[in-house]
This record gives structure tokens, sequence and C-alpha cells, in this order.
């Protein structure tokens, strides 16, 4: 059926209730409003859902509709109510509806304990490689070479036969032009680097000269 209508309205207020849906403009997620008996408000950056069919029944289906795939292609991809009331789902009777969310909890709520479970062994993982990191970089390889203070707040110890010195002393900012028709890298909160691919989103058109020439080795 047509998810428009009488089926989705949407508050011009941004005061929350717990019969409300939620979705963020930026990055198009969706979720209900849990905080009965309480006041809660949300920013402008959100659009506030009153729906006639069951409230979490309504949210799985914008799940399931991948909103973010109708974000508009601005520098600031965001969604809007009018492409969320235009799209169309299935609708099933009241009763099934119910029934289609109670399974849905429980099954999304094993597979949520599955994911924090395993961010927490990636979080740990990550904690390993940056000790690793660190201890090869200061300690050396060598476990039974004799150390000497630094006197550096991020490493107590080092080598003895180490120098120690600013890096300001070895590092070079570059400035270079970037070259015709060259692709775009970008460097990711993980710490990689990557290709930026075909998308132009967020890159300033009429200011190039921002933009700086990359080589192999930097």
């Amino acid at each position: 059926v047509y998810g428009g209508g009488s089926q989705i309205g949407f508050c011009n207020k941004y005061n929350c209730e717990e019969t409300e849906i939620i979705v963020g403009r930026v990055g198009a997620k969706c979720g209900c409003v849990t905080f009965p008996n309480k006041k809660v408000w949300a920013t402008d950056n959100a659009l506030i859902i009153k729906t006639n069919l069951y409230p979490r029944f309504t949210a799985f289906v914008l799940v399931a509709a991948d909103l973010n795939r109708l974000n508009a292609a601005n520098a600031q991809p965001l969604i809007t109510g009018t492409k969320i009331k235009h799209v169309r789902i299935a609708l099933p009777p009241l009763s099934e509806q119910r029934s289609i969310v109670s399974f849905l909890d429980a099954k999304c709520g094993k597979i949520d304990e599955w994911v924090t479970k395993k961010q927490k062994e990636v979080e740990h993982l990550q904690e390993l490689k940056q000790r690793v990191i660190a201890d090869a970089v200061t300690r050396g390889l060598n476990p039974h070479v004799k150390m000497k203070e630094t006197g550096v707040f991020w490493w107590k110890e080092t080598p003895e036969q180490w120098q120690k010195l600013r890096l300001g002393c070895i590092l070079q900012k570059m400035n270079r032009q970037r070259l015709p028709n060259s692709e775009l890298l970008v460097c990711t909160n993980k710490g990689k680097v990557i290709k930026r691919g075909d998308t132009k989103i967020g890159l300033i058109a009429d200011s190039e000269d921002i933009y700086q020439g990359v080589a192999k080795g930097d």
C-alpha cells in the first residue's frame, strides 16, 4: 500500500512521546521512543513521525526500506519527510504486525548481543595491536637489551643505545599541487588511507586549490 496520506504524519514539534518514531535526517537511521513518563526532545535534525500502524512495526519497515538510499545528494546528505511519505510498504493485519514485531525483537536482540560481543573482541584486538606497535617502536625487538628512562610521558623506557629527538627534526610538511584527473584519497578513523571513489559529496567544487598532491611513500 501507499506509505503516505493517513498512514504516516509528521509532527511540527520536537517533543517526543512513546508512540512516536524518530528518523535521523542525516544518515537516515530510525527507532522508536522508549522513554515513558519522561520528557524528551530531539533537535531539528530529526523527523518525528506519528503512525496509524503499530509503531514498532513501522520502525522495522523503515529499517527494511533502507532510507539512506533516499538521501538527497547534497554536500550533507539529508532525508526528507516528503521522500519518506512516498515509500511503498507491505501492510499486514494488526495482529500479524504484532507477531512480526515480537519475532524481530527476539531475533534482533540475539543478533545485537552477538554484535556487542564481537565489538568487544575487536576493541580488545585493536588495543593489542596498539600495544604491539608501541612496544616495537619504543623498546625494539630484543627483550634482553639494557633500557634507560626516557622522561617522555607516552613511553617510559627505551634501549640504552637509542637516541630521542623531536618529530620536528625529521618531518617536513608537504604542499604539492594536485595533478589533473587524480583520484581523491581519504584517511579513515581506523587509520587507513583509501580511495574516495567516484562520489563528489562533500567536495568544494570551486576551490580545487585546497586539495593537495600525494606521492607514493607519503
